[in-house]
């Protein structure tokens, strides 16, 4: 069974987007049929910090990724000075909807994530 984490990393200095997208979505020498496996299996949402919002080349990177690959997000996170920041909820990643089948139709977000790395787990 497959186990996913959350995390969120602010990037501050002298890089782009694509450099970093580049990082985490290179492909690997491993393919599965028809398709070759990603670097890193899991899905990164991108967003201007809000701290220094003027400021082009500070982002931040949410990723959702495999527990398997911890360990190549934190060296990608340390080759390019990355900070793990607090995560945004909103965001939804792995979220999913239901609907229970009652008469009350109530409706239920949740999110497939099994560990959420904080900020305040590095302190």
């Amino acid at each position: 069974m497959r186990h996913y984490k959350k995390l969120n990393i602010s990037f501050a200095g002298f890089l782009n987007r694509e450099l970093i997208a580049e990082e985490f979505t290179r492909p690997t020498q491993i393919q599965i049929g028809p398709r070759v496996q990603p670097h890193i299996d899991g899905n990164i949402t991108f967003q201007k910090d809000p701290a220094r919002p003027w400021a082009i080349n500070c982002f931040m990177a949410q990723v959702n990724f495999r527990s398997s690959d911890e360990h190549k997000v934190m060296r990608i996170m340390n080759k390019y000075g990355g900070k793990v920041v607090q995560l945004r909820e909103e965001l939804h990643q792995r979220g999913h909807e239901e609907t229970d089948n009652t008469s009350k139709g109530k409706e239920y977000n949740f999110e497939c994530v099994d560990e959420l790395i904080s900020h305040r787990s590095f302190n």
